[in-house]
């Protein structure tokens, strides 16, 4: 009942030819070994459990395709064209990265974004940005390398007050309003009107 090994070779004769060692063991796991360095090395290993572990990179040729649920094929990772990843899940629609380009693109439901991103659909496309944290806003930031000192302007939803705020020079202080109630303020935080214009002090 110990653990029980397969040798290969590909030349008996010769100490440096390339080999290999298939081992099971009493615990169940089976590991693919090769020859390396005067000693064998896992490079394959799979417990009981039919959970697999992979000691390096695993490299599929061009455009072959590594599935994630079995026969089904609805989910999977591939190299959809050069230079070019997808990602599936459900069999539905796909993402793609396109490094096709001068830069990196994301496309989700299309395989040739014309931006940066570009998500596409033949249906009602709707992008939903949210928070479950109380008190916390969400927004879109505009500007150049924003990391905190850079301008930026944005789109904000500010949970303080449920508006939203059309906002630049780097503040949510200087901005236009809309309120829950509809109403637009301009340079006004409050509007109390339909349309709201402050100048400013």
């Amino acid at each position: 009942g110990g653990a029980s090994s397969l040798y290969m070779t590909a030349d008996q004769a010769d100490d440096n030819a390339d080999r290999w060692r298939l081992q099971s063991d009493t615990s169940g796991n089976f590991t693919i070994s090769t020859f390396s360095s005067g000693s064998y090395v896992s490079a394959i290993t799979a417990d009981s459990s039919a959970n697999v572990t992979f000691a390096s990179d695993i490299n599929l040729s061009a455009t072959k395709t590594l599935f994630l649920d079995g026969a089904s094929g609805h989910t999977f990772i591939k190299e959809f064209s050069a230079n070019k990843m997808q990602l599936q899940s459900g069999g539905v629609g796909s993402v793609i990265i396109d490094g096709s380009n001068s830069d990196i693109r994301l496309g989700v439901g299309t395989s040739s974004p014309a931006a940066t991103t570009q998500i596409h659909s033949d249906d009602e496309t709707l992008l939903y940005i949210t928070t479950d944290a109380n008190n916390r806003d969400t927004a879109i930031y505009f500007g150049q390398d924003y990391d905190g000192t850079a301008n930026y302007a944005g789109i904000a939803f500010d949970q303080s007050d449920d508006a939203l705020k059309i906002f630049n020079a780097n503040s949510m202080s200087n901005h236009l309003v809309i309120n829950n109630s509809g109403n637009v303020g301009i340079g006004e935080t409050s509007p109390l009107a339909t349309l709201h214009v402050k100048q400013a002090d």
